[in-house]
């Protein structure tokens, strides 16, 4: 009897797609086929996992980036090819077959020059543009979902979490979806989410690719959550003295806490992110190297057992989000939420080693109003290990008694309400 794993190993589907082999990416199971009648050319051949009921979250999100690369025609962006269904109902998507290595794994290698930075990031920027004028959001961009093929051409992977901003939330919660390091304040909130919240994951992205390091880390998510909506990040110019000061401006401004301030569209954005690249003040073969560590000791975490996958999905609540239909043009892409600090020299963005940020407490942000208890469902790995930084803000904040009250309840609200979730499971 063959495994889950390797059913399909061999079978020709709808006498077009002979699968060849398994392919280890992401939770959807994904296998490399030849296609038929067409050179016997290779393709990704992705399908629904076996006994998902129709209104499981994974098939929604497998209907989503269906629809999505359906939609789109960009070099940045797989080739869409086919859809269909298997005998036994399970829907499949085909693309073309891409090879290289992920961002992520670039900046692993700390050999990403400034110049290369910013071109993957101006195609995949490019990619948004083209994306939020059709109505598409991404909402999941992190170093993993950016692929550098083997010719050298980015691509924007993963969007099983796209949404159509005119469509309401395919579970009727406000959802918190993604990989936790590098959504926006909003989105950590369950707020309205729209281009201006891709905005500031490019600038999450662009700030690790320049520093080598994410702006926040944190031994949870909740607490990557609380960080990213009530504390600063710091600028790149503050790890990488020499880093262009026009550059260290567009990513401030990215990672701004306001979606108001981030710049007024994806289009705008990628003249900005081109005209860096002509300028003189880019040098084609410098790689930024990050100087001492002004803020302390740093944070380690094994991010990997929390935070990599975007199968964590956690719910505030039950009141439904409606995405009403939205331009991707003009100053203003969206509200400022409440609870959010008004864009300022710093911002946020994901998890991973972090260092503690000083603040003073009479001018540091304000924790966001309470939230009701996280619903935290998907693999989160195992415990990660954590070197822990000096005192920051959240910490000073418990010097008081009421502060040392809030926290503590908040954090045994959150604990409660993670540990119901493993029983659950």
């Amino acid at each position: 009897m063959s495994s889950p794993r390797d059913e399909l190993i061999g079978v020709v589907v709808d006498r077009r797609y002979r699968i060849l082999a398994r392919v280890p990416t992401g939770s959807m199971p994904a296998y490399r086929a030849a296609q038929l009648r067409v050179g016997d050319r290779d393709v990704l051949f992705k399908v629904a996992p076996r006994g998902l009921a129709i209104d499981h979250p994974t098939m929604g999100r497998f209907e989503n980036e269906m629809k999505a690369l359906a939609t789109l025609v960009h070099p940045a962006v797989p080739h869409f090819v086919d859809s269909g269904k298997l005998p036994d109902g399970r829907p499949y998507l085909v693309t073309e077959m891409l090879e290289g290595v992920t961002l992520r794994q670039l900046i692993e290698q700390k050999s990403l020059t400034v110049a290369e930075s910013l071109r993957i990031m101006l195609a995949v920027t490019s990619a948004l543009a083209d994306a939020h004028g059709k109505g598409v959001v991404h909402r999941d961009l992190s170093p993993d979902s950016i692929l550098r093929t083997e010719t050298g051409a980015p691509k924007l992977l993963d969007f099983g979490f796209a949404r159509l901003v005119d469509r309401t939330s395919l579970t009727g919660n406000q959802e918190v979806i993604g990989a936790p390091g590098y959504l926006a304040p909003e989105q950590c909130q369950g707020g309205e989410v729209g281009p201006w919240s891709d905005l500031y994951s490019i600038g999450a992205v662009l700030f690790e690719c320049l520093t080598g390091r994410p702006p926040f880390a944190a031994p949870s998510i909740i607490e990557v959550l609380m960080k990213q909506i009530a504390e600063p990040a710091p600028r790149v110019a503050s790890l990488v003295p020499n880093v262009a000061p026009e550059l260290d401006r567009l990513v401030d401004r990215l990672l701004s806490k306001s979606p108001a301030d981030r710049g007024s569209s994806a289009s705008e954005l990628a003249t900005s992110l081109d005209a860096l690249l002509r300028s003189d003040d880019i040098a084609e073969t410098e790689t930024l190297r990050p100087g001492p560590n002004p803020f302390g000791e740093e944070q380690t975490v094994d991010e990997r057992a929390s935070f990599e996958r975007p199968d964590v999905e956690v719910s505030f609540g039950e009141a439904p989000t409606v995405l009403p239909p939205r331009s991707t043009q003009g100053p203003a892409l969206g509200p400022s939420r409440a609870g959010l600090a008004p864009g300022g020299p710093n911002a946020v963005s994901r998890a991973g080693p972090d260092q503690p940020i000083h603040l003073d407490p009479a001018q540091a942000p304000r924790p966001p109003p309470s939230l009701a208890p996280f619903q935290v469902s998907g693999p989160v790995g195992p415990a990660p290990v954590v070197t822990r930084p000096r005192p920051g803000f959240y910490e000073r904040l418990t010097e008081g008694t009421g502060g040392l009250v809030v926290i503590l309840a908040a954090a045994v609200l959150a604990t409660l309400a993670f540990l119901l979730g493993l029983m659950v499971r």
